[in-house]
This record gives C-alpha cells, structure tokens and sequence, in this order.
C-alpha cells in the first residue's frame, strides 16, 4: 500500500491520528498538492485540534482559491473553531466567525440552497449574535433536510438565545426521540430547561439529561458546570462537590469550580457554628 493509500484508508476506518501524521507525511513530500492539505484539516478539526485544522486549510485554499470544496472546508473550519476553541478571545473568535460567514456568503452566490454553506454561515452569525437571522437560515435549511440533526439542535440553539427555551425544547426532543445519545442535543436539552424553570422535577429532568452527556463525552468542562449548577439548585451539596472536585483534575485552575467548592465550604462552616 502507498503513502496516499495508507492516508485514505486511516482517514476512512476513522484512525484520525494515525491519518494526520499520514496526510503530514504526504504534505511534506509533495507541499503543492492541495488534496493532502485538505485531507489533513478534515483530520485535525475532528481531532479538535483547531489550530493546525486552520492552518491546513488555509494553505489548501491558498492552492486551489478557485475550488469550492476549499473554501467551503476553510469556512466550515473556522466556524467550528469560533464555536468551539476555548483559548480564543473574543476578538479572535469574532475575526474568525466574520471571515467564515464571508467565504459562506461567495460560494453561496453560486449555490443557494447549499445546506451545508448555509449551516455554516448560520453557526457563524450564532457566534457573532447574529441569532434572529441564524434562525431564519436554520429554518430554510430544516425544510431542505429536515432528518439532519446537527441542523435541528442548531435551531434549537438559536430559539434558547433569543430567550425562547421552551420553543427549543421542541427540536432538541425531535432529535432525541430518532437519536437518543445525540449529545448535543442531550446537553441543549438540559441548559434549556433550567432555562424555563427552576422547579424541582424540571432541574431533576435537567440534571439527568447532563449525566447522559458526560456518558458520550466524559471531558466536556462546559456539561460539568451545568451539572454543578442543577445539584446546588436541588441542593446536593455532597454531589456538586463531588464534581466540582472532578472538574478541577481536568483543570486544576479552574475558577469556576474554585469559587463553588469554596462557597460549599463556608457554608458549611456557617453551618456548624450557627449548631454550635
């Protein structure tokens, strides 16, 4: 099996490490070849490594301009790392929401009904506060392919921003009941209701939503929080420290989780010297 083989086959059984250090091989061997450094971003930007999967793509679209799926990969990327990135400041992921919406807006002139150009530029008008039109997008592009998941949560998503969590409940069950694991939607699903309300059976409902996401994915800090947040509302004192302490072998430097384990503590203090 060649060195281009090899890549592909990686790329396609899902090994997205053994892929990039393939894809990387192959750039550094044939540095003009556009594909490699397309394939390569593919791997990095599942492998959540934003960093490297934007500067792939940027030399894949500095080689072909004139090729959609370019473009459309160096759009798509840059979205996902202004979403997704916690490192970046808020300038940064700004510029790099602004640029994607950009390159969504040129290869729509050609193709309007893209629904993945469009999904795109919807998520990038999210991340700029754009929700009222990044609804109106998600909407068009639901009619268009109304069994896409991502695409429903993100409608969802926009609906909870603009303030109407009980509307985003809707598309986030419609997900769940066809895909029960789907993460996304199970971690939407419970910011939403504690969104809604703070009764008791409806933070339960929350809580129990979180727990199924960190099932899927266990090392999502923003779900732990969540999660803390839903405890302390029931009043689980002993839980909520007991994941805030987890939080903290993630991030030791946590201030979040700092701050709560302390204020658990004084409580508790308070507690003691008011029985005393």
């Amino acid at each position: 099996m060649n060195g281009v083989q090899e890549a592909k086959s990686l790329l396609e059984s899902g090994q997205l490490e053994e892929a990039a250090e393939a894809y990387e091989r192959l750039c550094t061997a044939q540095p003009e070849t556009w594909e490699f450094w397309l394939n390569l971003a593919y791997c990095y930007s599942a492998l959540e490594n934003h960093g490297k999967a934007i500067t792939s793509a940027r030399r894949a679209f500095e080689l072909a301009p004139d090729e959609s799926v370019t473009r459309s990969n160096l759009a798509a990327i840059l979205i996902d790392a202004a979403m997704l990135d916690p490192t970046l400041s808020e300038e940064q992921r700004r510029d790099f929401a602004l640029e994607g919406v950009r390159l969504c807006d040129q290869l729509l002139t050609n193709d309007q009904d893209n629904t993945r150009v469009l999904y795109n530029k919807a998520n990038g008008l999210s991340v700029l506060g754009e929700h009222q039109e990044a609804k109106k997008i998600l909407q068009a592009v639901v009619k268009l392919a109304p069994q896409w998941d991502d695409a429903l949560v993100n409608l969802g998503n926009s609906l909870k921003s603009l303030g109407r969590s009980i509307e985003a409940l809707d598309w986030y069950k419609r997900v769940l009941e066809r895909t029960p694991e789907h993460w996304n939607a199970l971690v939407n699903m419970g910011e939403a209701l504690v969104m809604s309300s703070t009764i008791r059976h409806v933070v339960e409902d929350a809580n129990r939503y979180f727990r199924r996401a960190l099932e899927t994915r266990p090392d999502y800090l923003p779900t732990w929080k969540w999660l803390v947040h839903t405890e302390l509302l029931l009043g689980n004192e002993a839980r909520a420290e007991k994941a805030l302490k987890h939080i903290l072998t993630m991030a030791p430097s946590d201030e979040f989780a700092q701050y709560w384990l302390h204020q658990i503590h004084q409580a508790r203090v308070g507690k003691r010297s008011a029985a005393e």
